[in-house]
């Protein structure tokens, strides 16, 4: 899969790098010209470029209000590098015989998202290409794929959780991006009829117990007869679908080791993320 990501000074780099039938004057133009960069990018970038420049990033569809950025630096032909916010983003061309090696720096903080952002910025630069081939080209997020995005989580090591031990026994948590709204993961979660624990339920522990929920945010229940083993569902919005942070916590005593949580906790959210996709 095109990108690798790693970690910086404790911030998040997403590098993409893509090959391009074209000449690096040419793609330049699409980076920089606005009728240009409103066929792949996804926001129309508006300001001063050059170093220092005031930018101002405009969705199309109105899916967010308007963002600001700044010129971090300009070299035409070569390097265009601006503040999203607070992401960074970098665009390096290289020559390489006929054509150029176009590279994508992303920085950013939010490392859970980092599937939805490959899966984004691969689609705008399959539109990239497809615009200076002349070829017929669609809006960046119609080839934005739930798929690709699950393939990213595996990728990028996001199907992992953490275990920790607490005052009272032990805790395992997943933060993990969906690829459905929050609406959409609660009826997930709910089941068939509603009952709002049966999507909810982990293979392996006990019967749920006392459940407290706030549609479409959270749902939490116990399990077994410790009122420290309980397992919490929060839900809230993030790039591309909802966030979704599952815990699972237990007593020493609990005959459930967290081993056994933990591994239940990811096959519910990989089970979750395969239903989403439909």
């Amino acid at each position: 899969m095109e990108g690798t990501l790693t970690q910086d000074a404790g911030r998040y780099v997403l590098r993409i790098e893509r090959r391009l039938a074209h000449p690096p004057a040419r793609v330049w133009r699409a980076l920089v010209t606005p009728a240009e960069l409103s066929r792949w990018f996804p926001a129309d970038l508006t300001g001063d470029l050059q170093p220092g420049g005031k930018l101002t990033f405009t969705f199309r569809e109105e899916e967010a209000p308007p963002s600001d950025g700044t010129v971090v630096a300009f070299e035409p032909e070569r390097l265009f590098e601006f503040r999203w916010e607070e992401d960074v983003l970098r665009w390096e061309l290289t020559p390489i015989g006929d054509g150029c090696l176009l590279t994508l720096t992303h920085t950013f903080d939010d490392g859970p998202g980092a599937a939805s952002f490959a899966t984004g910025w691969v689609a705008c630069l399959d539109v990239l290409a497809a615009s200076l081939a002349g070829e017929p080209t669609d809006e960046p997020s119609k080839g934005w794929v739930a798929a690709t995005h699950d393939r990213y989580v595996e990728a990028f090591g996001l199907r992992e959780g953490v275990t920790e031990s607490t005052g009272t026994g032990w805790q395992v948590r997943f933060v993990r991006q969906l690829t459905k709204p929050p609406a959409d993961v609660w009826t997930q979660l709910s089941g068939p009829d509603r009952a709002v624990r049966e999507g909810a339920l982990l293979d392996g522990l006990p019967p749920a117990r006392d459940a407290e929920t706030d549609e479409p945010a959270s749902l939490r229940y116990g399990w077994g007869d410790d009122p420290n083993a309980t397992v919490g569902w929060e839900l809230a919005p993030g790039p591309g679908g909802a966030r979704a942070v599952l815990t699972v916590a237990g007593p020493t005593t609990s005959d459930v080791a967290a081993e056994q949580a933990y591994r239940a906790a990811r096959d519910r959210l990989d089970t979750l993320a395969a239903q989403l996709r439909g």
